[in-house]
């Protein structure tokens, strides 16, 4: 291949019997998607759509009925493929009677790592995630939140190549999911990936680079985050004038007010975006920009999921 994948899905089905003999629960059907290494990979759908199980074939805790996956080129039964991630699932417990630097060498003891590594990585990811005092904290008398960034700190003990993230930033406050949010890509820059899963959408719009919709166990769309939110058949046109001259294109054009002489409209069409700008410039208006209108994710993500839309 041309560019190392850092996960590859085939064909990947996973079906659970039934009530009766007969009858199949088929939790994925024909999954397919590629992602690249060094990039943040968001992976939405609602509950039960199938993100945790496509996210525990990759993890090798279940078997799929059929199709494969591969980490690095190595397929997941291999172990070897797991040495290069870290994880982070939807629900874990740890053991509340920890203090955090005991935890953190555990889990830095099952993948190899001396207590003087894991102190010294530790300090310095909890610094980040400002949970300096978890260090020395029973887990017990930890928020969920404070939880929540322990759990994280784990899954990047070993500085991993690849993280699998499920619903990383559940239960923190805004400050700290603005530092996460940084955090990502900071990573991201030192040639990381990121495959997350994630309900907060707002959270997946501002790091990922592409982001699967999976639906009912089906792969509805894949595209990079810039195109799936451009309308390109609606252009936002910004522009500043008189009150008075504005008033005549309120109605006709919906214009919503910016404060200090400034409106923005929003128009459909290549005629229309010609017309405005052509009666703009005639009342004296000064155009401030003009480019194709986004969508919020969440908008988006509402509407593939209604419609049942296929990938392209």
């Amino acid at each position: 291949m041309s560019e190392e994948l850092a996960i590859k899905i085939e064909n990947l089905e996973k079906t659970y019997p039934g009530r009766t003999a007969k009858e199949k629960i088929r939790a994925l059907d024909g999954i397919s998607l590629e992602v690249k290494r060094g990039e943040i990979f968001g992976f939405l759908g609602p509950n039960g759509a199938g993100k945790t199980t496509t996210i525990h074939t990759l993890m090798n805790f279940i078997f799929p009925t059929a199709g494969k996956a591969e980490i690095f080129g190595l397929p997941v039964t291999d172990p070897e493929s797991r040495r290069r991630i870290g994880f982070l699932p939807e629900l874990f417990n740890f053991d509340k009677f920890l203090k955090g630097k005991k935890l953190l060498e555990y889990m830095g003891s099952l993948a190899g790592l001396d207590r003087e590594t894991v102190h010294s990585r530790g300090k310095e990811i909890l610094g980040f995630l400002d949970l300096k005092q978890g260090f020395e904290r029973k887990v017990k008398t930890f928020s969920k939140g404070m939880t929540q960034k322990m759990g994280l700190a784990q899954a990047l003990l070993t500085d991993p190549d690849l993280l699998i993230l499920d619903e990383p930033t559940s239960g923190m406050d805004p400050i700290a999911k603005a530092r996460i949010k940084d955090f990502f890509l900071k990573l991201k820059d030192q040639g990381k990936t990121i495959f997350l899963s994630s309900h907060i959408l707002s959270d997946v719009q501002k790091t990922a680079d592409r982001v699967a919709i999976i639906n009912q166990g089906r792969l509805i769309r894949v595209d990079t985050m810039e195109h799936l939110l451009k309308r390109p058949d609606e252009t936002e046109i910004v522009f500043s004038l008189n009150p008075d001259r504005a008033t005549k294109f309120e109605t006709t054009w919906q214009l919503e007010s910016m404060g200090e002489n400034t409106y923005r409209a929003s128009v459909y069409g290549k005629e229309k975006k010609a017309r405005l700008i052509a009666e703009l410039s005639g009342s004296g208006a000064d155009i401030i920009s003009l480019k194709p209108r986004s969508m919020e994710l969440e908008e988006i993500f509402m509407q593939l999921v209604e419609n049942g839309s296929e990938a392209d």
